[in-house]
This record gives structure tokens, sequence and C-alpha cells, in this order.
């Protein structure tokens, strides 16, 4: 009775986040340079160009917590073949590499785009919040594409890290879109069929048994402390992911702690 009470209460947790859950990257960091705060037209259409995509549309999905910026769906298609390679061939032909784009070549993706409000370096919500993204990026940038295809997950196309000349910092990635491939709602559910809870466990046995052996490879100096620890290194990139494995746990709450010390109820 235990067992399927945890599995009703938890399972739709991970089903959900395995099929909005975001990316393996096969390319390179991107390189465009975001001059100022953008909005999430401006920063899709941004990173998409250098994939040779244009933008057709871009609906908001939901907004992040404590208004750090927004995940959006974005529908793209391959740029129009320039007028040169139109050009017919002598015999009248048309080459092979000037197809143009057709309603089937567009695609969905999903934008996920942090771009947060100034706060105090001191401020241990804001410094958890803006580890736990940049520590999301590095995972699926650099960490996800070992994984296997029998592990499917989201794929990364293009993304960026850095700072904005006004102070504050942009973080981007565009992934394909899992809906696409795996069209199951996502929503929370009230309970999981036989083959939906089977499926999420099976899935999440091959990720953590693939990475089981693997983590002594990771390097142990550069892991990411809790916040308020972290925050004093002197350096400021992220290039691992949390020590104790979580976004939430006491060290990373102290704040919270304090206040409970001192709560008489």
């Amino acid at each position: 009775m235990y067992s399927h009470r945890v599995l009703q209460v938890y399972l739709p947790i991970v089903l959900l986040a395995f099929l909005i859950g975001y990316t393996i990257r096969h390319h390179s960091p991107s390189t465009t340079t975001m001059p100022s705060k953008l909005s999430p037209q401006e920063v899709s259409a941004a990173l998409l160009a250098e994939k040779d995509l244009d933008v057709l549309s871009l609906s908001l999905l939901q907004s992040l917590w404590a208004g750090y910026g927004q995940i959006c769906r974005v529908a793209a298609s391959p740029r129009p073949a320039s007028a040169s390679t139109l050009e017919s061939s002598a015999d009248g032909s048309t080459p092979k590499d000037s197809v143009m784009s057709t309603p089937k070549d567009t695609h969905s993706y999903i934008l996920k785009l942090i771009s947060p409000p100034s706060s105090r370096r001191s401020d241990e919500g804001h410094i958890r919040k803006i580890l736990s993204y940049q520590i999301e990026q590095y995972f699926y940038t650099q960490l996800a594409p070992q994984l296997p295809a029998t592990i499917p997950v989201a794929k990364c196309l293009a993304s960026i890290n850095e700072q904005r000349p006004d102070g504050g910092s942009t973080t981007a990635m565009i992934l394909s879109d899992l809906a696409e491939d795996y069209p199951v709602a996502g929503e929370k559910r009230a309970a999981l069929t036989d083959r939906q809870a089977l499926s999420a466990l099976d899935w999440l046995s091959n990720f953590h048994g693939f990475w089981w052996s693997r983590v002594k490879d990771l390097d142990h100096s550069e892991l990411v402390l809790p916040p308020l620890e972290q925050s004093k290194r002197k350096t400021r990139s992220i290039n691992s992911v949390w020590l104790n494995g979580g976004y939430t746990y006491l060290a990373t709450r102290q704040s919270e702690y304090r206040n409970l010390v001192h709560d008489s109820d």
C-alpha cells in the first residue's frame, strides 16, 4: 500500500521532469553576444540564427520562480537557400543543396531564458538560484552528451552564459521539444498507468546506472559548494555539479534555518 502511494505521489513529478526536462548538447557553446537584457524573442532569434534557423512563432509556457526568466516554445524552420544556390544548373535542374524549406521542416524548440533581477551578492537565495541554473546548463551541455541513445533526453542546439553591461547576466538554452518525439501530456497527474510508472522507473534506473561508475571521474575540487561557501571562491565560473547532489539541503538554506531556530512555534 505504501509503495503504491509513493508511486502515485512521486512518479508524476518524475514523469513531468522527464517529459519537459532538458538536454543533450551536440554542438559547441554559442558565441552570440547579448548586449543587454533582451526579450525571449530576441534571444531565441539570435541563438537559432547560428544554426541557420528562423523563428516563426514564440509562446510563453511559464515564468521561472521569482521573476528569474521564462520558458517558451519556439517554432522555427531552416532559412531559405540564398538566391545564388537557387540558380539552375546548365541542364536546367536545381542543385540538390538548394531545396527550400517547407512546412514539414518546421520544428518546435524550447527556450529556457534566465535573466534574473539584480540582487545583493550576499543574498543566499539569489546565489542558490544562479548556481542552480548554471549547474543545470553545465550538466546538459557537458555531461548529458555522454548519455547513450537508449537513455533519451532533449538535445541542446545552442546556449549562452555571460555577464551583461548593466551588471546582470543572461543564461539561455535552446532545446529540442520532447513533445515532438514523446507526445504525452506532462501535466500533474493523480495517477499513472502501469506502463507510465514502469517507463519512468526504467528511465531513472538506466540514467543513474550510467553515472554510478562515472562519479569518480569528476574533479572533486570543482564540485559546487553550498551557496554562501561557493560565493567565497575566487573563481566565478561553474564547471561541475553540486557536491551534495541536490538543489535543496540544509547547507543551502542557512538563512531559513536561522529563522527556524528562533521560531518558538
